[in-house]
C-alpha cells in the first residue's frame, strides 16, 4: 500500500509539472536568434531604437544600387494590462542616408528632431514566447493637419502641391524661407532639394530580456519633389523599392533611464550602447 501511494503522488506531481509549463520562447528562424520571455509589462519605460531601412535605388545609366538610411528614435511606452499590450509614442532624434553612386543626401541632422511626435503606436508581445510586434509609427516630413494622419491622400506631385487642399497640409518645418523640408545634396552633384514625406515603419522581432529587443524593420513612405536648386537633374528620376534580401533592415532596441532624452539617446549611439551594427 505504501508502494502505490507513492506512485500516486509521483504520477500527480508530474501531471501538475507537465500542464504548468507555458509556451517555450521562441527560435526566430528568419534572423536566427532565440527568444527570451519576458513578465508582462516588463517592457514598459524608455528605450532607445536604432533602425536600418536599407533600398535598391535606380541610378540612371548605373542600375540598381544600395540606398536606405538610419534613424535613431526615442521610445516611452506603457502597458496596458487590460488589452496585454503596450502603448506607445516614439520621437525621431536623428539618423542620415547612405551614399549612392557618390551622392549623398538628407536634411543637417538638427532638422531630425523638427519632426513631430508619433502618438498612436502600439507594441504587442507574447510575453511567454518573446515575440514582438511595433506597428503605427508614422513621421510627416513638412506635413500637419491630415484629417488622417496615416490615409489622407498627398499631392502626387509639386504642381499639385500648390493647390488646395494640399497646399494647406504643407509648411515650412525647418524654417528656411521653403515649405516642406531642405534636403543638402554632396557629392557628384551638389545643391538643395525641397520635398515633403509621409513614412511608416514598423518592426517585427523577439525579447532579449526587459532591456533589449531585435528583429526586422519595414518601412514604406510616400514624397513628393516641391523643387531642387539643381540644373540639369530630376530627384524624381528612376526609383527606390525594399532591398530583397530582408535582413538589411533591421532594429535594436536598448532601455534607456527614463528620463532619457533625445542627447540621451544620441550618447548612447556615440559610446557603443546602441552598436550601429546588425545584431544577426
Amino acid at each position: 500500500m505504501r508502494r502505490a501511494r507513492w506512485w500516486s503522488v509521483g504520477f500527480v506531481l508530474a501531471f501538475v509539472t507537465m500542464n504548468s509549463c507555458g509556451p517555450e520562447p521562441v527560435y526566430d528562424r528568419d534572423i536566427g536568434v532565440q527568444a527570451v520571455s519576458v513578465k508582462p509589462g516588463a517592457l514598459s519605460g524608455t528605450f532607445g531604437i536604432y533602425s536600418v531601412a536599407s533600398t535598391l535605388v535606380s541610378v540612371p545609366l548605373l542600375g540598381d544600387q544600395d540606398g536606405g538610411g538610419v534613424n535613431y528614435l526615442l521610445v516611452r511606452r506603457t502597458y496596458n494590462k487590460d488589452g496585454d499590450y503596450y502603448e506607445q509614442r516614439s520621437q525621431l532624434c536623428g539618423g542620415y542616408n547612405f551614399e549612392v553612386s557618390g551622392v549623398r543626401n538628407g536634411p543637417p541632422s538638427e532638422v531630425y528632431q523638427l519632426v513631430p511626435e508619433s502618438e498612436d503606436e502600439r507594441l504587442e508581445v507574447n510575453h511567454e514566447r518573446g515575440t514582438y510586434s511595433a506597428t503605427g509609427l508614422l513621421q510627416l516630413w513638412g506635413l500637419r493637419g491630415l484629417e488622417d494622419p496615416h490615409l489622407t491622400t498627398l499631392p502626387k506631385n509639386a504642381t499639385q502641391a500648390t493647390k488646395s487642399p494640399f497646399k494647406e497640409m504643407i509648411y515650412d518645418m525647418d524654417e528656411d524661407g521653403k515649405q516642406g523640408v531642405t534636403a543638402l545634396v554632396r557629392g557628384l552633384v551638389s545643391g538643395k532639394v525641397y520635398f515633403i514625406q509621409r513614412r511608416k515603419i514598423s518592426f517585427q522581432g523577439v525579447t532579449l530580456g526587459e532591456d533589449r529587443s531585435v528583429g526586422l524593420a519595414e518601412a514604406s513612405y510616400e514624397m513628393v519633389f516641391l523643387g531642387d536648386t539643381i540644373r540639369l537633374w530630376d530627384p524624381g528620376t528612376g526609383g527606390v523599392q525594399s532591398h530583397p534580401d530582408p535582413k538589411m533592415s533591421w532594429f535594436e532596441e536598448v532601455r534607456l533611464p527614463d528620463d532619457a532624452d533625445c542627447e540621451a539617446l544620441l550618447s548612447a549611439v556615440e559610446t557603443g550602447k546602441l552598436q550601429g551594427k546588425r545584431p544577426f
